[in-house]
């Protein structure tokens, strides 16, 4: 697959179905399209009004496990180091208090990084748009680092990535 196949190379955040089908699916794409989801649940699945559903060829879901602020966590080299420091100082807390999200948002007063909007697309190209192939290697790790029970069967981000780039890690 190449950027050229795509209908759109940024899609909204989850869509309801309808808004899908409304924006996407009423248009005659020929062989049908192929729906990539990107998730940060390997149970929730994007559904498609019944009446559309020929049109699409296959869904494939990609799941960005615990959480998408995983991988953001390798933006910064000291990020990684304090997240853990966090994990430590909040051990038998619930697994949500522990979250890359919750590092992110807490107060530097108890060991986070007090960062607000962290899943904007503003922040996140920030984080990423002068160091691409730091991006690359953060998708790579979190891959490696992701429990295949936690998939359940679904890929991880790094499946997105292209041949060359995820063979260049190993």
């Amino acid at each position: 697959m190449t950027q050229e196949d795509l209908i759109e190379a940024v899609v909204p955040r989850f869509m309801k179905p309808q808004d899908l089908a409304e924006r996407y699916l009423q248009r005659d794409f020929g062989a049908g399209i192929d729906l990539l989801v990107v998730l940060d649940s390997p149970t929730r699945e994007q559904k498609v009004p019944r009446i559309y559903q020929k049109q699409v060829r296959q869904t494939q879901y990609f799941v960005t496990t615990p959480e998408i602020e995983s991988v953001q966590l390798y933006a910064n080299p000291e990020w990684i180091a304090g997240y853990q420091r966090f994990r430590n100082r909040h051990h038998g807390e619930s697994q949500t208090n522990v979250k890359p999200s919750a590092y992110f948002k807490a107060s530097p007063a108890i060991g986070g990084l007090g960062l607000k909007g962290i899943k904007t697309d503003g922040f996140v190209r920030g984080l990423w748009e002068h160091q691409p192939e730091n991006l690359v290697t953060a998708i790579l790790k979190v891959h490696t680092n992701t429990r295949k029970s936690d998939l359940r069967g679904r890929q991880t981000l790094a499946a997105l990535l292209r041949a060359d780039l995820r063979e260049d890690y190993r």
